[in-house]
């Protein structure tokens, strides 16, 4: 109702319109209270749809009566600096290569100024360039179509440079409030900048005062601007102090937005004005008119920047814009190299028509950290629409970006069962890859082909299968007839919902087909370093758009290993994962004759579509803060009260931190905050509505002592952050920084919100949050949300009005800024006095107060991650974590009682424990404590006695540097012993602790070669104690004392010790296997025990193993 004009609705402005806008029927409703009807909201519908009409002539006709001065923006909005710019890199590091494009800022100006004198028949002689961005490249395009005078912002006049040299200075009055002369190509025009302090009291100050102090404080800031220029020496009737401010400000962003639009202050303000002795309201047009421009001071160089900041980081700088700035450069390229080779496309005014919309500010105003809209994927989504069209009206098929990422993946043939880790040997043994899903490869049977595709994961690396039609044409490139076979691996940006990924390639290498996904790394196989044994590595391409790349790192040598398949290994780390994080992979083969980009073909790319993978959530975490905050504290510096608006009921507890634990794991950070209330009546996307929650990590002597924007507060000197994080319930607005760079870091936080239980968890990456977080120290404060507000935090005045909080203190006289914090609440003990802190600042000395936060304590013991794994009848593995060593207990208890109840002081954090001695088919609970903190888990024991012993294959050892390097693998997890004989009695060599339990498939050991003769016999014991050996090595005859003399024998060959390098050496013939045999007791594994060669020597087996 009140967004219609009450004097236009008594038809006060009749004499401006051809028919009266007088309504008695809007007049009654104006006139009546709430409750309002359905037919009031229909004719309040029906007349603002009538009036709208009225808009362009009313405002022709002030116009006409010089009671106003219309000026217009280029047609489509755009920042036409950034349209004018060859390119630039700016703060996130991603060039944005393109050309100046000085006509298309032509044709923004002159169509916009031809559609405003369309629908006002007034041809404007001013411009209000799109967020007051400017250039000295911009001028002759405005001067060139007649306009006469433009506006900025006085941050850019103090950038600018003054014919003769040096800067105005934007604290000069007499600058700021001189129009100044900027020459461009032959043409000149004249730019005014407004005065920012008093145009911001408009758009943000004056909507929450008195319309009176409004008024009288806004007459007094003009006089003292006056006054200075008069001490100035200068004579004010030449000067002009512009006030510029967007309508929207002022209108939604303070109290003129719950009232009648402003329109108290404006009558006013304008009587005021008008009958001020010494004021005279001018626009810019009658200065021009009146004044001239020879007296008026002139810029050799006008600056680069706009009203927000004095820059253009606002539209250009962040990632997301970087990429929108590449698809707009992409699709104008296309549409002038049609416009030139086919000047008569019917599509090409279509085409044109998006382009220029394309240019439009909006879209990446809304790209980024720095604003946010609620739901910028709308944006984005129009934006891309209007990118389509230049494309589609052209007749030109869409680039792969531009697509949506479809989320159609390859179905496994076989799904993946679980965590597994391959023996790397280019072999397969049974029931090596049981675990890895198996995907379609297609039917080719060519020898470049690919054939079978298997693909695992353990906790540290994505594992690869890969089958061709022959192998050989791989290792043996001669042999292939017409090119050079060939290898990539393509991985998709981490955790890719959409293509809107910077710097992304589409394309393969060689053979430039559609990938179908936002690709960031490429695999290349170096056969160059392939090595008899059959081990390579691949090189890491990391993506740098427009289909190039650039090496990143060369990998280890045998990340793959070819033999009869490819077996690759990619550490999580390559492709980027965090658990719980996913991406696709797509494996090419292809024949090349050049090594360059395009310089081959594709034979196949598999599997079609995009297999995805997923990283599990391996995390385990420890809790490093657990801590109740004072309840009822949030009052900031004593007395904030809440805005009167019915959306902060219930009036209390909404920012009032009570509770905080802190965790972290080997990759993240988890905040779990307590708060007294939470709602979420604004449903918001991460589940509430109110809390802005701020974290400061001081993980580091020095820091950054400002907090965030809008806290108005600052650390103590000796508490500076390293890291920071601002939480709200939406998405879009959160970011995290370090203090040595000004790049807001969007990725790697999540949040969500639980209004049953109060609680926000929030998740953040490490990469983030670094440091030593067991010694950092931590500042946690709360504000209120305020979508609008400077750093999205609701201002505290000293009286709450509808959407701003009370109990602030006056603003300082000088400069009207606030010096009171915004901030409600502070994590802190009991003992520490946060209302003071909070009020340790001074609005006379114009500082913030400054605050602290709090140490964390000696880390208390919690025991985690508790896995039952390797059941059978009879026995079990147990595996589980603690915070730091010390005493533990286990206790398994059955139907019958307890099976195990043990003790022990452990030296370690992570636990290893053998169960056995349990019934078949029976259910056991299983209970670690430590501390006095306890985890369990429950598991059922299966219906069959595992009597099948651990099968030892592909064992293989190197000699080097006087050390044997033993690899091998065995068919189950198994505990080992490696037994080294010589002609002193056998012994157990220490191989390290995690040989100790049978947790591992492929085993990895050292020992040191023994000087006489000798042999080494590897033990493989399963957790339910069924073993077997194998005789690896033979040196010499034991009863023979003389020493190897490097001779071959049935087991493989030594190197002997020459200066050759390390050799693998194979077992070719068939090996000797010691039959063992186990007593039927109850192995009890932990901590500090392992069997030994005399526990596997001296009992028996059920299984035997023969020659």
């Amino acid at each position: 109702l009140f967004q219609n004009s009450g004097p236009l609705v008594m038809g006060d402005y009749d004499y401006l319109l051809a028919e009266t806008a007088a309504s008695a029927e809007m007049q009654s409703i104006f006139e009546k209270q709430a409750p309002y009807t359905v037919s009031d909201l229909e004719t309040v519908l029906s007349y603002q749809s009538e009036q709208m009409l009225n808009v362009m002539p009313l405002y022709s006709n002030l116009a006409n009566t010089s009671q106003v001065e219309l000026t217009t923006t280029p047609k489509y909005h755009p920042i036409m600096p950034l349209l004018a710019m060859p390119g630039w890199t700016m703060e996130d590091g991603i060039p944005v290569e393109k050309d100046a494009w000085i006509s298309d800022v032509e044709e923004q100006v002159s169509e916009g100024l031809d559609l405003f004198e369309a629908s006002t028949g007034i041809r404007p002689s001013g411009m209000w360039p799109s967020e007051q961005a400017v250039s000295q490249a911009v001028i002759a395009p405005m001067a060139e179509n007649g306009i006469q005078w433009a506006v900025s912002d006085k941050q850019v006049l103090s950038q600018s440079v003054k014919l003769g040299g040096g800067n105005p200075s934007d604290a000069s009055t007499m600058d700021i409030t001189s129009p100044w002369m900027v020459e461009s190509g032959g043409q000149e025009m004249m730019m005014v900048f407004r005065e920012t302090g008093i145009s911001d009291r408009i758009a943000f100050t004056y909507g929450d005062m008195d319309v009176e102090d409004a008024v009288a404080d806004f007459i007094s800031q003009v006089e003292n601007r006056r006054s200075d220029i008069i001490n100035a020496g200068g004579n004010p009737e030449d000067h002009l102090l512009t006030v510029a401010a967007d309508g929207e400000n002022w209108l939604f962003m303070s109290g003129f937005g719950s009232s009648d639009n402003g329109r108290e202050f404006l009558h006013e303000w304008f009587d005021a004005l008008q009958d001020h002795p010494t004021i005279r309201t001018m626009t810019p047009g009658q200065y021009l008119e009146e004044k001239g421009t020879d007296q008026l001071p002139r810029l050799e160089e006008l600056a680069t920047g706009s009203w927000i900041q004095g820059d253009l980081s606002t539209w250009a700088g962040e990632e997301e814009e970087s990429i929108g700035w590449h698809r707009l450069v992409a699709a104008r390229d296309v549409y002038m190299q049609v416009l030139n080779e086919q000047p008569n496309n019917p599509g090409l005014p279509a085409a044109k028509h998006a382009l220029m919309a394309a240019q439009g500010s909006d879209w990446f105003w809304w790209y980024g950290a720095d604003q946010d809209s609620g739901d910028d994927s709308q944006f984005d989504a129009l934006f891309r629409t209007h990118l389509r069209t230049i494309y589609e009206s052209l007749g030109v098929g869409l680039p792969p970006d531009l697509l949506d990422l479809s989320g159609n993946v390859a179905t496994p043939t076989r799904p993946s069962s679980g965590l597994m880790e391959p023996f790397y040997d280019g072999l397969s043994f049974p029931g090596e890859w049981n675990s890895a899903a198996e995907y379609d490869a297609g039917s080719g049977s060519g020898a470049a082909d690919i054939t079978s595709i298997e693909i695992g994961h353990d906790t540290g690396s994505i594992h690869l299968k890969i089958g061709v039609g022959d192998i050989d044409s791989y290792l043996d490139p001669d042999s292939y007839e017409g090119g050079t076979p060939h290898i990539q691996i393509y991985l998709m940006a981490p955790n890719a919902v959409d293509n809107n990924v910077a710097q992304a390639n589409f394309h393969t290498y060689y053979g430039m087909e559609p990938l179908n996904m936002p690709t960031t790394k490429m695999l290349w196989f170096d056969f160059n370093q392939l090595r008899s044994d059959g081990r390579m590595t691949y090189n890491t391409f990391q993506s740098q758009g427009n289909e190039e790349w650039s090496i990143e790192s060369q990998g280890a040598l045998g990340l793959i290993v070819a033999d009869e398949v490819f077996e690759v290994e990619i550490p999580w780390s390559t492709a980027d994962l965090e658990p719980n994080g996913f991406t696709r992979l797509r494996i090419v083969s292809s024949v090349y004759q050049s090594r360059a980009a395009g310089g081959g073909a594709d034979i196949e790319l598999a599997p079609t579509p995009p297999m995805q993978i997923s990283m599990p959530n391996l995390e385990s975490w420890v809790k490093i803060l657990d801590m109740q905050d004072p309840t009822g504290d949030e009052t900031g510096d004593g007395d904030y009260t809440y805005p009167l608006a019915g959306d902060f009921a219930p009036g209390a507890g909404l920012f009032d931190l009570e509770h905080a634990i802190i965790e972290q794991s080997a990759w993240n950070v988890r905040f779990t905050f307590t708060m007294a209330e939470i709602t979420n009546n604004w449903n918001m996307m991460w589940g509430w509505s109110h809390a802005n929650i701020q974290i400061y990590v001081d993980s580091a002597p020095g820091g950054n002592q400002d907090l965030f924007p809008g806290t108005y507060a600052k650390t103590s000197p000796e508490w500076g952050w390293e890291s920071a994080v601002m939480l709200v319930g939406e998405a879009g607005p959160v970011y995290g920084m370090t203090h040595e760079s000004s790049t807001r870091i969007t990725t790697g936080i999540e949040a969500r919100a639980n209004p049953e239980t109060n609680t926000i968890v929030a998740t953040i990456s490490k990469s983030i949050i670094g440091g030593d977080l067991a010694t950092s120290r931590f500042l946690i404060v709360v504000g209120s949300q305020d979508g609008y507000g400077e750093g999205k935090l609701r201002a505290v005045d000293e009286t709450a009005s509808t959407w701003v909080a009370g109990g602030g203190a006056p603003a300082n006289p000088t400069n009207l800024q606030k010096y009171h914090s915004s901030i409600w609440d502070v994590l802190l003990p009991e003992s520490v006095d946060q209302e003071a802190m909070l009020n340790s600042y001074d609005v006379n000395t114009m500082t913030y107060a400054e605050l602290h936060g709090l140490e964390l304590p000696p880390i208390e013991q919690q025991v985690y991650g508790l896995t039952v794994s390797e059941v059978t009848g009879n026995s079990a593995l147990l595996t589980w974590s603690s915070a730091k060593s010390g005493q533990m207990e286990v206790r398994v208890a059955g139907d019958g009682g307890d099976v195990v109840d043990e003790t022990w002081a452990s030296s370690s954090s992570d636990h290893v424990y053998v169960i056995s001695g349990m019934s078949p088919g029976e259910d056991y609970t299983v209970t670690i404590s430590a501390d006095g903190v306890s985890v369990s888990a429950s598991f059922a024991t299966s219906e069959e006695v595992d009597t099948e012993a651990p099968e030892i294959l592909g064992a293989e050892y190197e000699v080097d540097d006087g050390a044997y390097h033993l690899t091998f693998f065995t068919t189950e997890p198994s505990s080992i012993v490696v037994e080294v004989c010589t002609d002193v009695p056998c012994s157990s060599v220490d191989i390290g602790d995690e040989s100790n339990y049978p947790t591992e498939q492929v085993h990895r050991y050292s020992l040191a070669v023994p000087v006489n003769n000798h042999t080494v016999t590897i033990h493989a014991m399963d957790a339910a104690g069924n073993a077997a050996s194998m005789l690896l090595i033979e040196s010499g005859t034991i009863s023979d004392t003389q020493v190897n003399d490097g001779t071959q024998n049935g087991n493989g060959t030594d190197t002997g010790g020459d200066d050759q390098g390390s050799e693998t050496n194979s077992l070719i013939a068939p090996l000797i296997l010691v039959v063992i045999a186990l007593a039927a007791a109850i192995l009890v594994l932990q901590g500090t025990r392992r069997p030994s060669s005399d526990d596997m020597e001296d009992g028996h087996s059920d299984a035997e193993m023969e020659d």
